[in-house]
């Protein structure tokens, strides 16, 4: 999925696809930029609708006491302060509820939000540990395939032998045609191996293709 075609879902809609991509061993990090937005993006959303993250989890769930928290609105907090009698260290109350509830509970969304980064600050710094313990081994590997791609396989030149115990009976003459280029790759190929004779050279030739593609 795309940014805009994210942006255009409902926020629980978008809740909802970021806890399935969860599912499947992503992290917030990972979903954030295949989507190219920030975390926080994620995280002031769901938290308008009461919604936190759990590190432990990896997943959004919902967080009654936030709903509280957005319940209380900041006129409702002036008349209060404008209404106090008390000092302003002591709790002010109005309708049961109170500024140092608000404050208690934005201080433990804060604490929450700082654990979720530290723990995947730590998952971070695992990774980067592993690879770090892995160093000679990777260093093996570049270093065999650096080695391998400057091979060239070059193959073996065999050695030419000729065994006469194959051949049996009298010699006997037979003229063939063959095309320009066969004879004159024929008669140089004689000329490099004149230690033998030519007729045993056409007569090994003759039986080994026999023998290769024979039925």
């Amino acid at each position: 999925m795309i940014k805009e075609d994210f942006n255009k879902l409902e926020v629980l809609e978008q809740l909802e696809y970021i806890n399935k991509e969860l599912l499947k061993d992503k992290s917030l990090r990972i979903i954030s930029s295949d989507l190219k937005m920030s975390k926080t993006t994620f995280r002031d959303r769901f938290i308008k609708i009461g919604y936190i993250y759990n590190a432990e989890t990896k997943q959004y769930y919902r967080d009654k006491t936030i709903t509280l928290q957005h319940q209380i609105t900041l006129e409702e907090h002036a008349r209060t302060i404008e209404q106090a009698t008390e000092p302003i260290d002591k709790v002010i109350q109005k309708d049961n509820k109170s500024i140092s509830e608000v404050a208690i509970i934005k201080n433990q969304n804060n604490v929450s939000m700082e654990l979720q980064e530290f723990a995947e600050l730590k998952t971070t710094l695992a990774e980067v540990k592993e690879l770090i313990e892995m160093k000679e081994q990777l260093k093996e590997v570049i270093l065999l395939y650096n080695k391998n791609i400057n091979i060239i396989d070059v193959p073996e030149l065999q050695e030419l032998k000729i065994d006469k115990s194959k051949f049996d009976g009298d010699l006997k003459g037979r003229l063939i045609k063959v095309y320009d280029n066969v004879n004159d790759a024929w008669i140089e190929f004689c000329k490099s191996n004149n230690q033998f004779k030519m007729q045993d050279l056409y007569s090994i030739a003759l039986l080994e293709c026999i023998e290769k593609y024979k039925k």
